[in-house]
């Protein structure tokens, strides 16, 4: 099979993760996958083309017939049996450019696109009359599909949803991670790996640890509120208790070093790729009852799920944690379960080549 993964760019983050363990498992079960850019390469898709993927850069930004027939085109050109368009600018474009083609096309929501894109009435409209296009329309989780439903218009019986894609790993070696991260035996270390921006609230999870004393936060992302951050992390005393780490490249020896897994977004969250790499490694997940999250973690059974933007409830659930090492074993066990049942990525990439078949 010929797949062509559209998207607007390639730099860092969940949904860039997704596509790179997306096009890798799929070029190893044997087909040809290529990427197309909208307006922008960036990192992920940089590494992608040094694995030897085909990149290709349309230079677009507008829906306007000119852009339209250059996605058409490069496409085309590919001989794409299926279009995978990732996120509402791909989605656009791609339904629209490909029509009468026959080739089939698969619209991939990756967050809750009514506070995403702050959508105007124009705008549901659209996505209303593209909604009745041939083509399957995928949600990454139930909440992103109820988002499509409740706030966009679109019928429930367009929509399908398929969570998870995040691929196993080799087990590492605990002290040596604790080790390569500088945290001490007796330490309990909370990882959060997310871009340090608005929607993600990383500053809750810093002032979370107010209360917490033999602690360490791990902020392993970059993002335009890093200083910021930094500068509270001082005004609170925490300078030793809150780490930036920066980009991270080798995430499961991060989550192998923690003691649990942190994620505070709000007002919106699709999945969350870095919580589910929390249970790929055997950890606590503590998230917020936000958007997909709840679907990821189970309350008091692989973590716990919490109220946002109210950094006590962290604290409360960081110190049941730190004080009972056999209920963070016991977590973290039901946790690793959790992943190879619901999100691993051989089981989602056989689901979503079903998808892909007519």
């Amino acid at each position: 099979m010929r797949i062509v993964h559209l998207v607007e760019d390639l730099k860092r983050g969940g949904m860039e993760k997704l596509v790179a363990d997306i096009v890798r498992g799929q070029r190893a079960a044997g087909h040809e996958v290529a990427i197309v850019c909208l307006w922008g390469r960036g990192e992920t898709a940089d590494e992608l083309r040094d694995d030897g993927f085909a990149v290709s850069l349309i230079g677009t930004t507008r829906v306007r017939p000119a852009g339209l027939y250059a996605v058409r085109r490069t496409i085309r050109g590919l001989r794409a049996d299926v279009a995978h368009l990732h996120g509402m600018p791909a989605g656009t474009f791609g339904r629209l450019a490909l029509l009468g083609t026959g080739t089939k096309t698969l619209f991939h929501v990756h967050t809750q696109i009514s506070i995403a894109h702050l959508m105007r009435p124009a705008l549901a409209r659209r996505e209303r009359m593209l909604a009745r296009l041939p083509g399957v329309i995928l949600a990454i989780s139930e909440s992103v599909r109820r988002d499509l439903v409740d706030e966009i218009g679109l019928g429930e019986t367009r929509i399908r949803v398929l969570s998870g894609g995040v691929p196993n790993v080799a087990p590492v070696d605990r002290e040596q991670a604790r080790r390569r991260f500088a945290l001490s035996p007796d330490e309990f270390a909370v990882v959060s790996a997310a871009a340090l921006n608005v929607h993600k609230c990383p500053e809750i999870l810093i002032r979370s640890f107010e209360g917490l004393t033999g602690a360490r936060l791990l902020l392993a992302g970059e993002g335009p509120q890093e200083d910021e951050l930094k500068a509270l992390a001082n005004e609170l005393g925490l300078r030793e208790s809150v780490r930036f780490l920066g980009h991270v490249t080798n995430v499961p020896e991060l989550t192998t070093a923690a003691d649990a897994i942190a994620l505070a977004s709000w007002p919106r969250e699709g999945l969350s790729l870095s919580a589910i790499e929390g249970l790929r490694a055997g950890r606590p997940v503590v998230v917020t009852n936000v958007g997909g999250l709840p679907e990821v973690v189970e309350h008091d059974v692989s973590g716990y799920v919490v109220a946002p933007n109210e950094p006590q409830r962290f604290t409360e659930a960081f110190a049941k944690l730190h004080n009972d090492a056999a209920l963070r074993e016991a977590m973290g066990r039901r946790a690793r379960q959790r992943f190879l049942e619901k999100f691993e990525l051989q089981h989602y990439l056989e689901k979503l080549e079903a998808l892909y078949r007519p």
